[in-house]
């Protein structure tokens, strides 16, 4: 059975792709087919962050592939892990893509499917707190962690590492536990 992790949001920018290439990595170090799905097919910024990291030689590899979100569940039987990287924008195709990850878990015998909030970009432990607060307000709750601004994160993008392989021991574990 595949397990399918769609990283949806309506605005670019916030970091989803970065988590998709985290959560392909991490995937990848315990199951043999991992697959990231790149569905934004003018930007394809998996699909770069893909190439370079081919290119570098990064372990372990990631099968990378530029999709189209009508054709995205079709990669399901080919993989255990299917990562889906979807665009910065949220339409009707947003919410069909956010069913169909909910469709194919209930096929899979899931019951019932998970959406959590990631905080990213975060400048200061203060802005998580009253992030945290604000969300709770709204009957909704954050993931364990968050990720604070730094360099190091974006660095490692650029050469094809995600964010919990930067040369920085705590800042592994930080993504991580995110």
């Amino acid at each position: 059975m595949a397990h399918i992790v769609g990283i949806i949001g309506q605005k670019g920018g916030t970091g989803k792709s970065g988590f998709a290439q985290a959560i392909a990595v991490t995937a990848a170090k315990e199951a043999p087919r991992v697959t990231l799905a790149d569905l934004d097919g003018d930007q394809q910024t998996s699909v770069e962050w893909g190439r370079a990291r081919a290119a570098n030689g990064f372990e372990p590899l990631v099968h990378v592939q530029a999709v189209s979100r009508l054709r995205v569940f079709d990669l399901v039987e080919g993989c255990d892990v299917l990562v889906i990287d979807a665009p910065g924008w949220s339409d009707e195709l947003s919410v069909w893509l956010a069913k169909g990850c909910h469709h194919e878990l209930r096929g899979k015998g899931l019951a019932d499917y998970r959406s959590a909030i990631a905080l990213n970009e975060v400048l200061h432990e203060k802005e998580a707190e009253f992030a945290r607060e604000h969300l709770a307000s709204q009957g909704f709750t954050a993931l364990d962690g968050y990720l604070r601004a730094m360099k190091s994160y974006r660095d490692v993008r650029t050469i094809g590492k995600a964010w919990t392989e930067t040369s920085s021991a705590p800042l592994n574990v930080e993504a991580a536990k995110l």
